[in-house]
């Protein structure tokens, strides 16, 4: 039996297997090599990171909103001495809030009728 070849993607590339499949689909779809794509991801992730780490949101039309949200410093649990607490630092995290309109597409039978009413009413 023959095994298709995976394609080598080096280090400096996006080596997610979902970023793979997504430069397949998009290739197929548009004329664009492989290349190509994996540098418009990068360019484009580098960018979303950059205004993350910057301490700004990041809003995707459609898609939804990164926000950057500092977490309090904290006293934890130790898990091997109980009895000695730790002080977990402050730190950012980055919380994502879908679109509506990602959510009508992902559970169209809940949002979908909803945006087709607010639709309405907006007429």
């Amino acid at each position: 039996m023959l095994r298709k070849k995976q394609p080598r993607m080096d280090s400096a590339s996006l080596s997610d297997v979902t970023a793979l499949a997504y430069g397949e689909v998009s290739e197929a779809e548009v004329e664009i090599r492989r290349r190509d794509m994996d540098l418009i991801g990068k360019v484009i992730f580098d960018a979303i990171t950059n205004l993350l780490a910057a301490g700004k949101s990041v809003s995707i039309s459609k898609f939804g909103t990164f926000i950057p949200k500092v977490r309090a410093a904290r006293v934890c649990r130790n898990p091997k001495h109980p009895d000695q607490p730790v002080t977990a630092p402050e730190r950012v995290a980055v919380v994502f809030k879908s679109s509506t309109i990602l959510k009508a597409d992902l559970n169209p039978e809940t949002y979908g009728k909803k945006l087709k009413e607010k639709a309405a009413t907006a007429n």
